[in-house]
């Protein structure tokens, strides 16, 4: 777990920049399931690397449609 003051982009990219460090393997893909927070998935797209799948959660889509 990581905690930041807010959900922008440049907390995201340091913490995920952080899992690599601490050994996330990403060089043969990554599936990242993320809330639908534009922040993220930026960050997502700068730091592990082009081969990161984004799926956005499909609880978090469904009570967006109903909201």
């Amino acid at each position: 777990m990581w905690r930041g003051a807010t959900e922008n982009a440049a907390v995201c990219k340091v913490f995920l920049s952080d899992l690599v460090e601490r050994g996330l393997k990403t060089n043969d893909g990554i599936l990242v399931v993320i809330d639908g927070n534009k922040a993220l998935r930026a960050a997502v797209r700068d730091v592990p690397d082009d081969t990161a799948i984004v799926q956005h959660c499909q609880v978090h889509k469904e009570r967006s449609k109903s909201n």
